[in-house]
């Protein structure tokens, strides 16, 4: 980084003015197209993975106090997209010891959002967008595979080209003609995330191995340059030496139903498979691990797979996310679903840059639904949706409004995916028209393109009581109580004290929060134990409620009913006239009665 910075002369800046000071500097290369909005950065939001303090660098002494002051004016955790685009002018345009180099070069991204990002900024430049100039290719593993063939091909004559790849281009595949490689040192990788307690795509830093690969990729068959946009010091002291093996790093449940659909048995049980493996988890992990499939009903008590567990197999996300979108599918609110999902996978679409927290906070209280953060965070989404029909005016509503375009652009991606993943599951049938249009939407190169949720799976998306009571299944149980008489939250399943804002790092928070509908529990959740006698019922013997003896009767039925209507569309079955008409009846309770727990009141925690 410090020598990257310092060939291209990027520094005599003020503080915080970094992302904002090239406008004079390529202005030639523009001759008055539309030029992308240099001003606005993408602000950390609360949830950034990313928990390294920055660190005045202490530079070797070849390097001018201006470059060392630069350098310390960097946050490391953006992605410098304006140093890029001056890094490969200098080495396309101005500097002629790097001409040899400039053939074919490879900029390393951390995700698909990023991707286009650079690819629109590179579009809109005067020679980067000229295509008789320059080939730009971006590479993705959910891009079209017909679409990125002709990366590997050798480009006319006078002809460069530019590839733009996550590291599915890092060991996955090789293109022998790259000259010279840019690398961002980020990557995303499905993580668990110990503060939320569930699977989600998280961006880090790559480990020197990463970096070594990278770097390797320049060079092939001729001579080849790298430029690392990290320090050294990141790298001697910060990074990796390798990178997490995927047992130590994503949760035991997920793999744990890997092992369950492999056709070949390699073992008696999931512990004695996972008890050989080079670095074996805990075996109270593993009994963790299983407990909550069990729980789940992903997997019986003897540990055979169900119908829905084998679902769940086939959906690249955390298993409790995994079944609030299979059950909002059936109770038809997938459009939120797939928001909320995708919102619990990826970074906060909302942001509370330092020295705004009151404007961030109070933007974030107008788009407030039902106490929910979960429906908030959809209302946003679906706000920020309405205002990207006026392209000029949608990054002015995020900044009005504190709200990542980024972030939420990565959420429409996600959703589009995991929706991909619902119709390759086969749980969802649509026609070849609506493929084709969530192909083109999901590996189209440029600007973010939406797809809607078929009419028939979002007739109840505006149904606030179905849309908590998937959420509840799903999620189920984690569950906080409140005392009346304190307002302390604690966890059903072990009582432990709960805090909603962060204040010390040994206590349990709870990060996305909403109500419960009591009636959702009733009938989704856990072992219910119907008392008509005592007038009562219990929830896995922890949760009472006060129901009269009829009602008592009736839920005990309908939740019977409810149980063989959600397995039977689980085992992908048709549902009959009759199991129709029950199931219209489930939803109509679900969407409408409500009882009271007797205890305390109940909330959901994402």
């Amino acid at each position: 980084m410090p020598d990257v910075v310092s060939h291209q002369h990027f520094h005599n800046l003020p503080p915080g003015c970094i992302v904002k000071a090239l406008s004079t500097v390529h202005d030639k290369f523009y001759k008055g197209k539309v030029r992308p909005d240099w001003t606005e950065e993408t602000p950390v939001a609360d949830d950034d993975d990313d928990d390294s303090v920055h660190e005045n660098v202490k530079l070797e002494k070849r390097y001018s106090p201006e470059t060392a002051a630069t350098i310390n004016l960097f946050d490391e955790r953006l992605i410098p997209y304006d140093l890029i685009l001056r890094l490969l002018e200098r080495i396309c345009f101005e500097d002629p010891s790097y001409a040899s180099y400039s053939s074919a070069i490879l900029v390393f991204m951390p995700g698909l959002a990023e991707i286009r990002r650079l690819n629109d900024i590179l579009t809109e430049h005067s020679s980067f967008g000229a295509g008789h100039l320059f080939k730009l290719y971006p590479l993705h593993s959910t891009l079209s595979s017909e679409n990125q063939g002709v990366v590997f091909d050798i480009p006319p004559a006078g002809v460069r080209k530019i590839v733009i790849a996550t590291n599915i281009a890092e060991t996955g595949i090789t293109i022998p003609d790259i000259t010279c490689v840019i690398d961002t040192g980020k990557h995303r990788e499905m993580r668990f995330d110990e503060k939320r307690q569930i699977s989600r795509l998280v961006e880090t830093f790559i480990a020197k191995s990463n970096a070594a690969q990278r770097r390797g990729r320049a060079g092939r068959v001729q001579s080849g340059l790298c430029f690392h946009l990290f320090t050294k010091l990141r790298h001697d002291t910060q990074m990796a030496d390798n990178p997490l093996p995927e047992m130590m790093r994503l949760s035991l449940s997920d793999l744990s139903l890997r092992i369950k659909i492999m056709k070949v048995k390699l073992g008696s049980s999931i512990e004695d498979v996972l008890s050989r493996a080079l670095d074996p988890p805990a075996s109270i992990n593993v009994q963790r691990a299983v407990s909550m499939l069990v729980e789940v009903r992903a997997l019986t008590p003897s540990e055979e797979i169900t119908p829905m567990g084998r679902l769940l197999s086939k959906l690249p996300t955390d298993v409790h996310l995994g079944k609030f979108l299979l059950t909002a599918t059936l109770f038809r609110c997938l459009d939120p679903a797939l928001t909320i999902a995708a919102a619990l996978n990826s970074k906060s679409p909302f942001v509370s840059p330092f020295g705004f927290e009151q404007e961030a906070d109070r933007a974030k209280q107008s788009f407030r639904v039902e106490s929910s953060d979960f429906l908030t965070i959809h209302n946003a989404f679906a706000s920020w949706r309405r205002a990207s029909a006026n392209p000029s005016f949608v990054r002015k509503f995020c900044r009005v409004n504190y709200l990542s375009h980024q972030n939420l652009q990565q959420i429409e991606e996600l959703r589009q995916q995991f929706l991909g993943y619902l119709i390759d599951s086969s749980f969802i049938q649509v026609d070849r028209a609506f493929i084709g249009e969530l192909s083109r939407a999901r590996y189209g190169r440029s600007r973010t393109r939406f797809v809607s949720v078929p009419p028939e799976l979002d007739v109840n998306s505006t149904s606030i009581p179905l849309i908590n009571a998937a959420l509840t299944a799903g999620l189920f149980p984690k569950i906080l109580t409140i005392d009346p008489t304190n307002g302390q939250m604690r966890t059903i399943p072990n009582n432990q004290h709960a805090f909603i804002h962060p204040s010390h790092s040994k206590r349990l928070y709870a990060w996305e929060t909403g109500p419960v509908d009591d009636m959702a529990m009733l009938l989704l959740c856990g072992e219910c134990d119907f008392k008509i006698i005592s007038d009562s019922a219990f929830i896995d013997r922890k949760i009472k409620f006060r129901i009269s003896p009829k009602v008592n009767i009736a839920l005990k039925f309908l939740r019977t009913q409810l149980a063989s209507l959600l397995a039977h569309q689980f085992r992908g079955k048709i549902l009959t006239e009759s199991q129709i008409l029950w199931n219209e009846k489930a939803l109509m309770v679900l969407g409408k009665v409500k009882v009271d727990a007797e205890e305390h009141p109940i909330v959901l925690i994402g």
